[in-house]
């Protein structure tokens, strides 16, 4: 048998993550600069916290391991622009958080209409009272329907 040893493990030291809180209407800038600094979208995310969205952007540097949040608090009825122009992958997170939060998100550039998931609720993921509240911007061009196969999957 290999004798056991209690020798503790090198720990590989991780890098910073800054919290950077912006508004909704800075979003893109940011995103632009974050993209001049070569950094990569590494995760975005929304959550509904105290009857507000949460949402969150983070950019990675991969040399450092340095994170940098952008964190945007906004009421139901808000906009947010999309960084899909500055980082094209960021569309399936947009596209996530439009479809399971109700966020509305404007200028996808590969925009799914809701349509990315086949779930029956609408904003399942926001309080029962808050899935049926107006956005201020008018409703988007609905995709057309789902082949019959897929509905039937759906079911």
């Amino acid at each position: 048998m290999p004798e056991e040893t209690n020798e503790k493990k090198a720990v590989r030291q991780t890098g910073s993550n800054t919290i950077v809180p912006v508004k909704a209407d800075e979003l893109v800038e940011k995103a632009v600069e974050m993209k001049k600094k070569g950094l990569r979208l590494s995760q975005a995310c929304c959550s509904w916290v105290n009857n507000q969205y949460e949402i969150s952007y983070s950019f990675a540097d991969d040399q450092t391991l340095d994170y940098i949040t952008l964190r945007i608090l906004a009421e139901r009825t808000a906009t947010i622009s999309s960084i899909s122009e500055i980082y094209p992958y960021a569309a399936f997170y947009e596209n996530e958080m439009e479809e399971l939060f109700g966020l509305n998100i404007r200028y996808i550039d590969l925009d799914y209409h809701n349509r990315l998931y086949r779930i029956k609720t609408k904003a399942p993921f926001l309080p029962e009272d808050q899935r049926e509240v107006a956005t201020d911007e008018t409703k988007k061009i609905s995709a057309p329907d789902a082949p019959e196969t897929q509905k039937e999957d759906a079911n």
